[in-house]
């Protein structure tokens, strides 16, 4: 028995470049998660190679729908922020999402920010103002929920986005 939703198939590249952590002779990588519409999709640490870290997976859509990649940060503690003696940050536990791509295609950066939110577990002071939600914003420093929407199908999304 089959459904009559239509559905396209995916493939997906993540590429970070996470910033690892190291105090003393501890080293601490970013743990992250990727869902696509809710379904865990990856589970791992960022373990970089060649300062980048990939996640490929694939997806199937739902077409005529909103579908949402959404990574998670995992393991940021309160004390994965090193800072010098005058407050400046030296050290980091964190990820940066510097490339996303969806069937070979880059979307580049204006737009992926464009359709990113980035959610977080608790409010931060993120310049000068006291906040629980970034916009536009790709290094996921803090633990929450990142998440890029787009439509389906893919391609015809790509075409009105662009």
């Amino acid at each position: 028995m089959t459904d009559n939703i239509a559905r396209e198939n995916l493939n997906v590249e993540i590429h970070f470049k996470p910033t690892i952590l190291t105090i003393g002779d501890r080293t601490k990588l970013p743990q992250y998660s990727v869902h696509f519409n809710n379904n865990l999709a990856v589970l791992t640490f960022a373990e970089p190679k060649d300062e980048i870290h990939i996640a490929s997976f694939s997806i199937v859509t739902i077409v005529d729908g909103d579908n949402v990649i959404d990574v998670r940060l995992l393991n940021k503690g309160a004390r994965d922020t090193q800072l010098d003696a005058d407050g400046n940050i030296i050290g980091d536990l964190s990820l940066e999402i510097v490339k996303i791509m969806i069937d070979d295609i880059d979307l580049g950066d204006s737009l992926i920010k464009q359709h990113c939110i980035y959610d977080l577990a608790q409010e931060v002071n993120f310049g000068g103002e006291k906040t629980k939600q970034l916009k536009e914003h790709v290094n996921l420093s803090w633990n929450g929920s990142w998440k890029l929407t787009f439509k389906s199908p893919f391609y015809l999304w790509l075409l009105e986005s662009l």
